[in-house]
């Protein structure tokens, strides 16, 4: 509002900003940090809050108007994205990242014509740069990005059994990541299964060439494996990827059980498992981002988000004038 209009929301000199909002903001966020700095990053909270004010504005009001006849619209679920795209969501940032750079050009004519509010322009124009980081961030995020993935994988660490159905028995193998519609599993490559039907016996020189492992795309196995309460359960399912790395064959799984017994076992075994949601949780933690390497992150973010999604919109125009072009050719 200084900035724009010359009104001055608090009176304030540089002084006493530093004297005492800087140290009671430092504080609100050392203690924030210190409370759950090993579950989230700093700053994440306001890029997030940022991102939902415009739209949750209209809810607000909404309810304050008719609070007895809320209106709750669910979101999509198992969507998947086959490009890239510009969010519907993006247009109020553009105006909000136009306002921001507009507001650097006010202050410094104010700081020509009007030096004697030198100190609280510079305070305004300090935070004015925060909010554009938090700007260029949402830039990147309104840029959807493609996901052919229609259900959401986390990473679980656990052991299986697999039956590939060849009349060889049981190959056990790790489950690594896990969803409602499919597994990843990795294996050992250099196990006498793993080699191929005339491959049962190896050297140490065979171990290592790759060219002789069985490839397993396309094939139906069955996944044997036990939660932590003991329950079992055997999940039929299709390979549909195989790829090495080192001595591991990686597969990902796609479940093919169809009836109301296969879908309940599915359910039961990929969400069912509190022991998995604990290994989930407590994966990630480490040490707490600091702020000035939480800031800077933010702010590679912001500039990669950027530049992503005007990349992206410049595609966009290019492909459209291509085609009008090309339109106006064919007349």
């Amino acid at each position: 509002m200084l900035l724009f209009f010359g009104l001055k929301i608090y009176n304030a000199s540089l002084l006493q900003v530093l004297g005492f909002a800087v140290p009671h903001l430092a504080g609100a966020y050392l203690l924030s940090n210190y409370l759950f700095g090993r579950y989230r990053h700093p700053f994440f909270s306001e890029l997030y809050e940022t991102i939902q004010s415009f739209y949750l504005l209209p809810a607000i009001i909404s309810a304050i108007l008719k609070p007895k006849s809320p209106v709750f619209v669910v979101t999509p679920k198992a969507v998947s994205l086959k490009k890239d795209f510009i969010s519907h969501l993006a247009a109020p940032f553009y105006i909000m990242l136009f306002l921001a750079i507009a507001a650097y050009i006010a202050g410094v004519y104010r700081l020509l014509t009007i030096p004697g509010v030198f100190d609280s322009i510079i305070l305004c124009m300090l935070w004015n740069t925060f909010n554009v980081v938090m700007v260029l961030s949402c830039l990147g995020v309104v840029w959807e990005k493609r996901q052919m993935r229609a259900m959401h994988r986390y990473a679980t660490d656990e052991k299986v059994l697999l039956d590939l159905q060849d009349g060889n028995g049981m190959v056990s193998a790790a489950l690594f990541d896990l969803s409602l519609s499919g597994a990843g599993i990795r294996i050992n490559s250099t196990m006498p299964e793993m080699r191929g039907n005339n491959s049962t016996k190896m050297t140490e020189n065979d171990s290592s060439k790759m060219s002789g492992n069985r490839e397993l795309t396309g094939t139906h196995i069955i996944i044997h494996a036990k939660d932590s309460y003991g329950n079992k359960y055997s999940l039929p399912v299709e390979v549909r990827q195989h790829r090495h790395k080192g001595e591991h064959s990686i597969i990902g799984c796609l479940f093919t059980g169809t009836s109301q017994e296969d879908m309940a076992d599915i359910i039961n075994f990929v969400y069912g498992d509190s022991s998995r949601w604990k290994f989930f949780s407590q994966r990630g933690i480490s040490t707490p981002v600091g702020y000035l390497s939480g800031f800077l992150l933010l702010l590679k973010t912001g500039i990669l988000g950027t530049f992503t999604n005007f990349s992206g919109v410049w595609s966009i125009v290019a492909e459209n004038m291509k085609k009008h072009i090309v339109h106006l050719s064919r007349r």
